[in-house]
C-alpha cells in the first residue's frame, strides 16, 4: 500500500494533527470530515492524503467559520469563495487587531495610574496641568435615591463601556454651583473619557445619543483625593475650598469626580476619589 493511502487510526491521525480524537469523530457525526476507510467491523482509518483537507477545516476554525460555514465552502471550492472567505477573515482580524490595541492602551493607562497613585501624597492638594479630554455624559439621575443613582450608573456603564472595569476613566461631574454651596449630593451627570473626539462621536452615534459630549478644557486644576466612603467627599471639599482662599484662586469650572483604585481596595476605607476643578489665579 502506498504510504499516502496508509490507514491510520483515529488516534494516531489526530495525534498527528495534534487534535482529540473526539474532534475527529464529532467532524464524522456531523459529516464534515469522514474517515476514507470504514471495515465492516466498525473500525476507522484515515490516510495522510486526508491531512490538508482537515488542516484546512482546523484553519477555518481557528479563523472563526462555523461549521455550517466551512461545510457550505468545503462542498463548492473555488478561487472566488476562497478569495472571498480571505477577504472576509482579513477584515475581521483588523477589527480584532485594533480592538486589542484598545485594550493594551487601556491596561497601560490603569497601570501607571496605579503605579503613580502609589506615590502620591493622598493628603495634599496640588495644582496640575491638565490636558484637553473628551468625555461622554449621562444625566445623573434620582439624587438621594441610592437605586436610581444606581441603574442611572448602570445604564451609563451599559451605553459607553466596552471593556468594564478596565474601561475608560469613569466618574461624576457637579456643577460648580452645587458644591460652592455645600450641596454636595447634586450631581449633573455621569462621564466616560474617551481618547479622541472621533472615537467620541463614533460612541455617541452608536447610541443614537446626539447631546451626550463634553469637552473638559484644557488648563489648570486643583486636584485633591477622598479617602475612604462618598460621605467624606464634602469635607475634601471643604478642604479644596479653604486652600483656594490661601492661595487666591477661583473655581471656574464643574468638579469631576473619579474613583481611581476600585479594582484594589479590600474595603471602602480604602477607596480613593480623585476630584478635580479647574481654577484661576487671582
Amino acid at each position: 500500500m502506498n504510504d499516502y493511502n496508509k490507514g491510520l487510526t483515529a488516534a494516531k491521525f489526530a495525534a498527528l494533527h495534534r487534535i482529540n480524537k473526539s474532534t475527529l469523530l464529532y467532524y464524522d457525526e456531523i459529516g464534515l470530515f469522514s474517515p476514507a476507510i470504514k471495515k465492516p467491523n466498525g473500525y476507522r482509518y484515515y490516510t495522510y492524503r486526508q491531512s490538508s483537507r482537515l488542516e484546512m477545516i482546523l484553519t477555518f476554525r481557528e479563523l472563526g467559520m462555523s461549521i455550517e460555514e466551512i461545510r457550505d465552502y468545503m462542498n463548492a471550492p473555488s478561487n472566488e469563495a476562497l478569495l472571498e472567505v480571505l477577504h472576509e477573515k482579513i477584515l475581521e482580524t483588523n477589527v480584532a487587531i485594533s480592538r486589542l490595541k484598545e485594550i493594551k492602551n487601556l491596561l497601560v493607562a490603569r497601570q501607571k495610574q496605579v503605579k503613580n497613585l502609589m506615590h502620591l501624597d493622598l493628603s495634599q492638594i496640588q495644582l496640575v496641568q491638565c490636558p484637553e479630554e473628551y468625555l461622554l455624559v449621562s444625566p445623573y439621575d434620582e439624587a438621594g435615591n441610592p437605586d436610581g443613582e444606581a441603574l442611572s450608573a448602570i445604564e451609563h456603564a451599559r451605553r459607553f463601556h466596552t471593556h468594564r472595569m478596565f474601561n475608560h476613566a469613569f466618574g461624576t461631574i457637579m456643577n460648580r454651583e452645587a458644591f460652592e454651596s455645600g450641596t454636595f449630593d447634586r450631581y449633573d451627570s455621569y462621564f466616560t473619557k474617551v481618547e479622541n473626539p472621533s472615537r467620541a462621536l463614533a460612541l455617541r452615534r452608536q447610541n443614537k445619543d446626539r447631546s451626550g459630549f463634553f469637552i473638559k478644557p484644557a488648563g489648570t486644576y486643583m486636584r485633591a483625593f477622598c479617602v475612604g466612603s462618598w460621605d467624606k467627599l464634602p469635607e475634601t471639599y471643604r478642604k479644596m475650598a479653604d486652600y483656594a482662599g490661601k492661595h487666591h484662586l477661583t473655581f471656574s469650572g464643574r468638579a469631576f469626580e473619579e474613583g481611581v483604585n476600585e479594582m484594589a481596595v479590600r474595603t471602602w476605607e480604602d477607596y480613593v476619589t480623585q476630584i478635580t476643578v479647574q481654577v484661576e489665579i487671582n
